[in-house]
Order: C-alpha cells, then sequence, then structure tokens
C-alpha cells in the first residue's frame, strides 16, 4: 500500500536537491523531473527553476493557449520575460494586458516592437529594457514609466519617439513630463544627435532636462554616439547623486566629459568603441586615449574609489610588442594620482578572453578564474591572455609607478552588456 508523504516533507527534499547540487543549476534537470510527477510536487520544484520566458510570433499563441489553462504556473513564478522578435500590434497588445496578472514579474524586454497604447498599472516590475522600440510619441512613453511604480533599473536604446518617419518635429512642441523626478538604481542609454531617430531624439534630451519627471539615478550606462556637452549638462544635474558611471564606446573625442559635479562618484569604467577591437588600437588606446583622459584630472571626481579599464581584444603578441613608451606614459600618471585621487584603492583592468566561458559545469578546461589563488605545476593557474597581461602590462605597471597602495587587478569579461 503506498503511503503519501506530507507535502512538507516532499518540499523539504525538494528544496534540498537545490541546495546540494554544485553548482545550483545542476539540479535543474531533476527539479524539472520532479516537476512533472504530480501537481502536489509543481509549486515546490518549479520555485528554484530558470524563470525566464522568451516570446516571439513563433510561440505566443501557444503561450496565450497556456496562461489560460489550469496548470499555468507562469503567473506565479516568472520573474523575467523577454519579447526576443517583433509581435504584431495585436498580439503585444494581448501581451501587456496580462502583464498585471503577474505577480513577482521584475523584468521585462521588449525588443523591436511598437507601442501605440496605454500601458497598465504593474506593481511588481522593477526593470525595464527597451531597443529598437518605437513610440508613437514621447508622452507615451512617459506614461509608462508613471505605471510602474516599483521600477528601479531601465535601459533605453535605440528607441524612436515617432508616428511616421515623415513627421516633421521641428513644428511639435516638447513633451512636459509630470511629477516628482523618477528615482532610478541604474539607468542605461545611448546618446545620439539631436537629429537621430528623425529628429525625435530631441525629446529625449529635452526629458533630460526637464523641470519635472525627469530620471535621476544613483548608476548610469551610457554610450556616445555624439559630443559630450549633453552629458556633461546631465551629469551636472545629477551631482553628488551619482555613485557610478559606465562610459561605452570611448574614443579620443568622447573623453572630455566633465565629472567634479559628482562629488559621490566612487567607480568609474571606460569601454572603447567596438570597431577599435583591432591591434594597432590596442596600442593606440593604450598610448594615447587613456593617458590623455586621466591627464585631464580636473575634470573628475576627487571621491573616485574603483576604476575599471575594459580593454580591446588583445592577443598575446599585442602585449609583447606594447611600445615601452606606452607603459612609461601611464606609469607615470599613475604614480602621481595620490593628489587627485587620494581614495583611489583600486584598478581593474577587464580583458576579453574568448574561450573563457562557464556552463553548468564549470569553466573551460584550461582557464581558470582570476584570483583564484589555484597552484598548478607551473605556478598559479591563469588563462593565457591573463598570465600574458600579467607579464607585460599589470606587473610592470605597477612597479614603475610604485603605487603599491593601489590594488591593481584583472577581470576576464566579455564587451559589457545591459543592465540586465
Amino acid at each position: 500500500m503506498a503511503v503519501a508523504l506530507p507535502p512538507e516533507i516532499t518540499d523539504s527534499i525538494i528544496e534540498q536537491i537545490y541546495l546540494s547540487a554544485s553548482p545550483p543549476s545542476a539540479s535543474f534537470p531533476t527539479l524539472r523531473a520532479c516537476s512533472l510527477v504530480c501537481r502536489a510536487w509543481l509549486p515546490a520544484s518549479r520555485h528554484h527553476l530558470p524563470s525566464k520566458l522568451s516570446l516571439s510570433p513563433l510561440n505566443f499563441r501557444l503561450f496565450v493557449r497556456h496562461v489560460e489553462t489550469p496548470e499555468n504556473t507562469l503567473f506565479a513564478y516568472l520573474r523575467e520575460l523577454q519579447v526576443s522578435s517583433p509581435l504584431n500590434p495585436v498580439h503585444l497588445r494581448t501581451l501587456v494586458d496580462l502583464l498585471g496578472r503577474f505577480s513577482v514579474l521584475a523584468v521585462l524586454k521588449l525588443t523591436q516592437s511598437p507601442i501605440a497604447f496605454e500601458f497598465p498599472p504593474v506593481q511588481c516590475l522593477t526593470s525595464l529594457e527597451l531597443r529598437h522600440v518605437r513610440f508613437d510619441t514621447f508622452d507615451r512613453f512617459t506614461q509608462m514609466l508613471r505605471c510602474l511604480p516599483n521600477l528601479r533599473r531601465l535601459c533605453v536604446a535605440q528607441v524612436v519617439w515617432a508616428s511616421n518617419s515623415g513627421e516633421i518635429f521641428e513644428a511639435l512642441p516638447l513633451p512636459v513630463a509630470e511629477g516628482p523626478p523618477i528615482e532610478l538604481e541604474l539607468f542605461e542609454f545611448d546618446l545620439w544627435p539631436a537629429d537621430e531617430g528623425f529628429g525625435s531624439q530631441r525629446y529625449f534630451l529635452s526629458w533630460l532636462k526637464a523641470e519635472s519627471g525627469w530620471p535621476r539615478a544613483s548608476k548610469l550606462v551610457v554610450r556616445i554616439q555624439a559630443g559630450t556637452d549633453d552629458l556633461s549638462n546631465y551629469l551636472e544635474r545629477l551631482g553628488a547623486h551619482l555613485i557610478e558611471l559606465n562610459v561605452r564606446d570611448v574614443n579620443d573625442r568622447t573623453l572630455l566629459v566633465e565629472l567634479r559635479h559628482n562629488t559621490a562618484l566612487r567607480r568609474l569604467r571606460l569601454c572603447p568603441a567596438p570597431t577599435s577591437y583591432a591591434w594597432r588600437s590596442t596600442h593606440h588606446y593604450l598610448m594615447y586615449t587613456l593617458p590623455n583622459f586621466f591627464s585631464q584630472s580636473s575634470l573628475l571626481s576627487p571621491h573616485l574609489a574603483v576604476l575599471t579599464l575594459d580593454l580591446p581584444d588583445i592577443t598575446p603578441d599585442d602585449l609583447r610588442d606594447l611600445p615601452q613608451d606606452a607603459m612609461d606614459r601611464l606609469a607615470a600618471l599613475v604614480a602621481t594620482w595620490s593628489s587627485p585621487f587620494p581614495r583611489l584603492r583600486r584598478i581593474e583592468f577587464n580583458i576579453r578572453c574568448r574561450r573563457h566561458v562557464e556552463d553548468e559545469y564549470g569553466l573551460a578546461a584550461g582557464h581558470h578564474r582570476p584570483g583564484s589563488g589555484e597552484i598548478g605545476e607551473d605556478g598559479l593557474k591563469m588563462c593565457e591572455v591573463e598570465r600574458d597581461f600579467r607579464t607585460h602590462v599589470l606587473d610592470p605597471l605597477v612597479t614603475a609607478s610604485g603605487r603599491f597602495d593601489i590594488d591593481m587587478v584583472i577581470a576576464l569579461a566579455d564587451v559589457p552588456g545591459s543592465l540586465a
């Protein structure tokens, strides 16, 4: 005779499956199997499974049919929803109308979506990512934000505010934002010239300058495709509210950004433009771009504590051929940073290793996490790119600058992504 275990015991056993796995993702196949045993096991099994869903025209009808069935658990457990390819306006409107029924949905990503309707209130949403989205008006965009009272992370990339490409924006009044500033933990956006997006970019720039309803963020990720005046004005407005800044697509023209008004800025990250991922630009970036930027110490915040420098794709040959005068110039600058940056305690060199990937089974063979302390036959275990960078750049820079009080470290990562 079969004996039914109390649900408290089965829930505890299922929880231990997740807690005892290393890495936790190794438990996913077992949890998926448990979720199919019976309805009583479903909630506990579903709780730790990946709670992301990507929608496209291919699976949207199936999604709509599923959420109306008794077996649907998406409303209770889905935490991230992404529209990965364009939905037609009717399907998109159907999806938006369903958003209020998700109880823990925290992240929404919309890609290549036309929005010409009002957004419903969604209390649980904390992160919104808009890429290649087209609004019929800028007011539609601000209305969406007002319906997300708990929004803390916002990404706006390649967004157009226009009803059609032939509209003459010079004849249209700029929208007036309402309400108090929108308080954000993280704000990511592209800074394009005012005439981009059929001229609608001037709406966005006007919003950054608005007297009310403007976005006030403590962490900023900016991809610069225009001059720096608009960014400098926005940074000045943020003032002491800004504590972390990530500037993407850095080149010689976009480094004239003033940060002296951001007296609370603690972390600064600089990433070169993708077009500079070549060995010639590696030399130029180290020899000219970075030294020129940091020679303007009067433009930077004296409270800077952590500096992260993303470097272009580099190979061992690039590092071995690095001109000595590039290292001398960088070392000389770092040596003098005690005066303009008295609180600087860490410099992170974020270099790329294309084969440094990790899945549910761990890192690829022959690759190791920087600073892991793993010891092998030849000393510390590390990727070849990390070993060469340490030998040809990091160790000589520390020695030449004499700044042993600054923790200079290496991070292995891909090109920095979005807020998600």
